[in-house]
């Protein structure tokens, strides 16, 4: 594993919040599109928030992360709490890249080796529980500079459910649930969900979350949500009422802080591996994935 996966590998130990509490954990892994959802309420936040006293999420989303750089970094994220009741895996966005000088293209995979990727990390996934897919989502070109394509992405997002209809597992079509009901691409609709064109706007994440939390109640209804008047109060709570002048210091913005130092270096070290990139002959073609 490269500096960059093992990087990008310490993130899992920060965002997880290692899961000592005994419930079963959800998994949610991907690329930035997964990691940002852990910040300012975004989905991955909500969906914490609705399963709150029965299960225990883990966000293993990787900034600019491709299903290729993935395949070596979903196994070790099963080693850090309880089993695991259920992966969710949201991948595609950045290998649906474009080649060119000024894009990432050595982000670029190429689509069969995509299902490959894919199907591979959903037979990791399956070992461990349930799995549910998430497609690809639209892109905004304009704001992508042309970096990334709508009919590209859409060949991506036709794989996801490919592979989510040989492997009988269920999968989340993201581009209806951004662009309802039909998932035709608009203007006005890309504006309010995507805010660069292709990270999620405050609506863009509710979306989303309420598609993944509708699909869990559906396929999986064992894994029950937390009804809000069941919730117990935190230690600090407790404390508070119990004894205002006495509450513990909160310590709560020690995780953020160490999130963003990593977000920092993980940034940086994408931005050299890019620069190498460049001046690196052409990759040699891939070798094919065995699934079994």
């Amino acid at each position: 594993m490269n500096l960059l996966g093992l990087i990008s590998l310490s993130f899992y130990v920060v965002l997880a919040d290692i899961n000592t509490s005994g419930l079963p954990q959800v998994v949610t892994f991907g690329d930035s599109l997964t990691f940002f959802g852990y910040f300012f309420n975004g989905w991955t936040t909500k969906l914490q928030k609705s399963f709150e006293t029965s299960l225990h999420f883990i966000n293993g989303g990787h900034p600019s992360y491709t299903t290729e750089m993935s395949l070596e970094l979903l196994s070790p994220l099963y080693t850090l709490g309880a089993p695991t009741a259920l992966t969710i895996i949201f991948l595609g966005a950045n290998d649906a890249g474009v080649l060119g000088e000024r894009c990432m293209d050595w982000q670029v995979v190429p689509l069969d080796r995509y299902k490959e990727n894919l199907k591979f990390l959903v037979h990791l996934a399956s070992k461990q529980g349930k799995v549910l897919l998430v497609t690809p989502p639209p892109v905004d070109e304009v704001k992508q500079q042309y970096c990334r394509l709508l009919n590209q992405t859409a060949f991506y997002r036709d794989a996801c459910l490919q592979v989510g209809n040989e492997m009988q597992i269920p999968v989340i079509d993201t581009w209806p649930v951004l662009f309802p009901p039909s998932g035709k691409y608009t203007q006005e609709a890309a504006d309010t969900v995507l805010a660069d064109g292709i990270h999620f706007t405050s609506i863009g994440n509710d979306l989303i979350y309420e598609a993944i939390y509708t699909k869990i109640l559906r396929f999986f209804p064992d894994l029950q949500s937390t009804p809000q008047w069941t919730l117990q109060p935190t230690v600090v709570e407790k404390q508070s009422l119990s004894n205002p002048g006495n509450v513990a210091p909160n310590t709560n913005w020690i995780g953020p802080v160490v999130v963003v130092v990593l977000a920092v270096l993980l940034i940086a070290v994408v931005g050299w591996d890019c620069c190498v990139a460049r001046n690196l002959p052409p990759r040699p073609s891939y070798d094919p994935i065995t699934v079994a």
